[in-house]
């Protein structure tokens, strides 16, 4: 019973000495290609002038290429929902006519999307219908989602 004490004692000792080296280099944090303009966000909606919606939910997210263009993405379906994919540029983000994922086949023009002082947003979202209905515009402006609303 002391002999299999002492391998116990041993190995404890040998993974105490072992994990106590600092042999790792500290990790250089690397941001995406749209970290300024990434995030969640809390949004009120207007359609021609008039609030239509109050804290709703937009979610601003890196495609996998990491290649400058990202995913807004419109979870809480206050307009039917939609997903498109825009370009960036620093704090600005912009899409013309680019194809809505959940209403295929409508797409979807951002002209004027910005970031201000990297916790507020203004956009304004044009739908362009296939089935010849009339485009809507929705003004979208909020601040980054910050637990609280």
């Amino acid at each position: 019973m002391k002999s299999i004490n002492k391998i116990w004692m041993a190995a404890l000792m040998v993974f105490v000495m072992t994990s106590c080296g600092d042999s790792y280099d500290d990790y250089e944090i690397k941001k995406t290609s749209v970290h300024e303009v990434s995030g969640q966000w809390i949004v009120d909606y207007t359609y021609q002038g008039n609030v239509i919606a109050h804290h709703a939910r937009i979610d601003i997210y890196n495609t996998a290429a990491n290649d400058g263009t990202a995913w807004v993405d419109e979870h809480d379906a206050v307009v039917g929902g939609f997903k498109v994919k825009v370009s960036t540029a620093g704090d600005e983000f912009s899409v013309s006519n680019g194809l809505d994922l959940i209403n295929d086949p409508d797409m979807i023009t951002i002209p004027d999307g910005r970031i201000i002082d990297g916790d507020s947003i203004n956009f304004s979202v044009v739908f362009i219908y296939d089935d010849g209905s009339p485009n809507d515009t929705i003004g979208m402006a909020g601040n980054i989602y910050n637990g609280f609303e």
